[in-house]
Order: C-alpha cells, then sequence, then structure tokens
C-alpha cells in the first residue's frame, strides 16, 4: 500500500489514460491463458457489459496480446507485471482480482499512471479464521490427541511432553502485521481469552487503541507470545522476516501459524527450529514452494499442520469476490474511479479524484 504523494508528471500520464473514458463500448482484458484460473470471478467477469478478451497476457517473447493491450481495464492474475509490460498497455487500471500482488511492481505502474487495484476486503474473515482454527487446534493440541485416540491409546499420556494444553488465559499470542486481516484474528483470539499483542511498523496506534491491543515491537512479540500470527504482506522487506535469528528469539515450545505468503518464513530455518524442538509446532497454510513438494520434511513432522494455500476459501467468500472485483472493473468501465479501498497506491487515488476523477455513485461509500 503506497500513499506517497505522485509527481506532475505521473498525474499528467494518469489523467491522459482516463480522457475519454466512459465514451464508446469498453474493452475488458483478462490477461489469463483461459477462465479456468477466474472461478466466479471470471463468470461475473463475463457478464460486463463490455467487449471481454480472456487470452494468456504476453507470449514467449514478452509481447502483450493486442486486445489485451487495448483494453481499459486489464485483469491479472498470476502474472508478473513490471515496466515492459506496462510500456504495452493503455488501460487505466490493473485489477487484481484477489488480495495479493507481490509479484506486480506497483510503483513503476504508478510512473506510467496506471491505477493498480486488488480485491482486499473479500476474504478477510476466512484467512483470519483460518488462522484461529490452527490457533485452537494448537491450543488445545487437537492433532496429537486425535492420533493418540486412533492408536489406542485413551487418555493415558493425557499432560504427558507434547500433550500437555493451557487455558487461553494463561497464554500470549502475537500477531505480525496489523492490518485488516490481523485485526481480526487479534480481536477473536482476545475474545477466546488470550492475552493479544501486535505489532506493524505502518499502523499508528492511534488507529487501533479502541481496539484495547498493545502494538509493541517485533522481538517483544516474538520473546512472549505462546503462539506466533503472520499476517504480513510479502515484498522485499518482508521476505524471510522469520529467519533462524527470529526463530530462536521465540519462547522456547510456541508454535508459529502462517496464513499469509510463504516466504515470509525462512523455510529450511523453521525446520530446523521444529526439529530442533525450540519450537512445539507449526500450522502453515503456505510454504515458499506451492504445491508443497513431496520430499519437503513438513510434510512428515508430527508437529506441524497443514492446509493448501486455502485459507481465502469459503462459498460466500468467493461470491463477494466475484461482486467485489466486477465492481470495480464495471466503475472504471464506466470511467468512474472505484472507492478508495481497492486502490494500491493511495497518493496517485487521491490525486486523481483531487483533478476531477469521480468516484462511481453506488461505491463512494464503501
Amino acid at each position: 500500500m503506497l500513499h506517497r504523494t505522485p509527481d506532475e508528471h505521473m498525474i499528467q500520464l494518469a489523467l491522459a489514460r482516463w480522457q475519454n473514458a466512459g465514451q464508446g463500448r469498453p474493452k475488458l482484458g483478462v490477461g489469463f491463458a483461459g477462465w479456468s484460473n477466474t472461478g466466479r470471478v471470471g463468470k461475473h467477469l463475463a457478464e460486463i457489459d463490455a467487449e471481454v478478451t480472456a487470452e494468456a497476457l504476453v507470449d514467449a517473447q514478452g509481447r502483450v496480446a493486442p486486445a489485451l493491450a487495448a483494453a481499459d481495464v486489464l485483469v491479472s492474475g498470476g502474472q508478473v507485471l513490471n515496466g515492459p509490460i506496462y510500456d504495452q498497455l493503455a488501460c487505466r487500471v490493473i485489477l487484481r482480482p484477489y488480495v495479493g500482488y507481490n509479484d506486480i511492481d506497483v510503483p513503476a505502474a504508478s510512473q506510467r499512471g496506471i491505477l493498480v487495484c486488488n480485491v482486499p476486503d473479500a476474504y478477510s474473515e476466512e484467512v483470519a479464521m483460518q488462522a484461529i482454527a490452527f490457533l485452537m487446534a494448537a491450543n488445545r493440541q487437537l492433532v496429537a490427541y486425535d492420533r493418540e485416540t486412533r492408536a489406542g491409546r485413551w487418555r493415558e499420556r493425557m499432560g504427558a511432553p507434547g500433550l500437555l494444553i493451557h487455558n487461553s488465559r494463561a497464554q500470549t499470542v502475537g500477531v505480525i502485521g496489523y492490518g485488516r486481516i490481523g485485526r481480526i484474528a487479534a480481536t477473536r483470539a482476545k475474545a477466546l481469552g488470550f492475552r493479544v499483542l501486535a505489532t506493524d511498523p505502518y499502523v499508528d496506534e492511534r488507529e487501533v487503541a479502541d481496539l484495547g491491543i498493545p502494538l509493541v515491537p517485533l522481538d517483544e512479540v516474538l520473546e512472549e507470545s505462546d503462539y506466533v500470527l503472520l499476517h504480513a504482506f510479502l515484498w522485499d522487506e518482508t521476505h524471510h522476516m522469520i529467519n533462524a535469528e527470529k526463530l530462536a528469539k521465540m519462547k522456547p515450545g510456541a508454535w508459529l501459524i502462517n496464513t499469509a505468503r510463504g516466504p515470509l518464513v525462512d523455510e529450511a530455518a523453521l525446520i530446523d527450529a521444529l526439529k530442533g524442538g525450540h519450537l512445539a509446532g507449526a500450522g502453515l497454510d503456505v510454504t515458499e514452494i506451492e504445491p508443497i513438494e513431496t520430499d519437503n520434511p513438513l510434510l512428515t513432522m508430527p508437529n506441524v499442520m497443514l492446509s493448501p494455500h486455502m485459507a481465502v476459501y469459503s462459498e460466500e467468500g468467493q461470491v463477494r469476490s466475484a461482486d467485489r472485483a466486477a465492481g470495480i472493473a464495471r466503475a472504471t468501465l464506466a470511467g468512474h474511479l472505484p472507492d478508495r479501498v481497492p486502490a494500491i497506491d493511495k497518493g496517485l487515488y487521491d490525486a486523481l479524484v483531487a483533478h476531477g476523477i469521480p468516484v462511481h455513485a453506488d461505491m463512494a461509500k464503501q
């Protein structure tokens, strides 16, 4: 998320892209090889009253497909986007129809006057609840006791090492990344009785004071938490933010729970911390390489809970995401800005509003 003030050259490039917006038949480009990757989103986009083209974004030589190059709105997923691609585009908005955009060079897009939007608010509860599910399974040792029961051991080892359970009020949850998802997870953990700490260098304490959860330095979260929940955004600064040094700072016997992005964690260092017994376990919806490779040691570790990068999933969330993405595309194709929430470069968005680009009436209140 960017908040910097764009220079005049950038603003003029952006305004030029909005000239004649909303006139003539709008063009919507979907830069996927087909609709298979877009699911409900693709269905909703296909129903928009526009000239819709869906095909692979670039060929082997890096050339953008002509129909996509001419689109007013380009929907892209699973594709690295950078300057050489942007230089071929006429679009006003690039829409990432889900949350993650670490493979999009947003500053380079802004420099060319292209506003990049994602769908940051469709899956927030789902991801937060996946973290809470891992948290409670770890707290109550559900996987371990399931294994004990299936092995024919009926409470004989209850309370033995590896099978200890502590009341939630005696334990601390640390949340790294205190944006929309992190705040939901933190407040729900607090409601379950845990003491909760949070850290995020980009969040002002005054912004979250009403939640009653203290913002503290990262190392304090690591040192005091029995469960560390990762909800940070992946970019250069946060790649391997949880490395061997940070893992060593974690409380002995703590759990690491990651429902954000795999490369936030140095996986080799995590495996060492788990094998060595410094950490009690991990709950991972994401891994450094996805799909997880069949020889990954995490797959055979009894103190690791895994899910296949599905924290965003719920039937209702899929519908919300499709509606949200289609709403953003529809507003832009009509010559209007969507609401401010999905705009990643807030500075460029605010400049467009200040220069008279209207916000779509149905979305302005969102």
